[in-house]
């Protein structure tokens, strides 16, 4: 696994986007990788959270939870934390907002 990611539940904010999340993980993942995909709302409410939360239970034990999106918050990522102890949860897209953002108000800083 590239990415230390062994198996995968991937939580993505419609279900038009379950196709495309899995094409974009699958070459990450080992062969074998058991991979599941779930719809959890931008704004998911506790009942969402739970259903995916029992989602990742019923993959293996190492299997990371990803949410794969953009426009959640923090306690989104924080919840699913609370709910899967002992599991990775990966948040691509906030993670990789925080970053991108970081990087265009350092040129911003550069520029001025």
């Amino acid at each position: 696994a590239r990415l230390g990611v062994r198996d995968a539940l991937l939580c993505v904010p419609t279900a038009d986007q379950q196709p495309y999340a899995l094409a974009r993980w699958r070459p990450e993942l080992p062969a074998a990788a058991a991979i599941a995909t779930c719809v959890l709302p931008e704004e998911p409410g506790e009942a969402e959270l739970q259903q995916a939360a029992a989602a990742a239970r019923a993959l293996p034990a190492e299997a990371a939870i990803v949410l794969d999106f953009v426009g959640h918050g923090a306690s989104v990522t924080r919840r699913m934390r609370e709910l899967a102890p002992g599991r990775v949860v990966v948040d691509v897209g906030g993670e990789a907002l925080a970053a991108v953002e970081g990087l265009l108000a350092g040129e911003l800083r550069a520029c001025s």
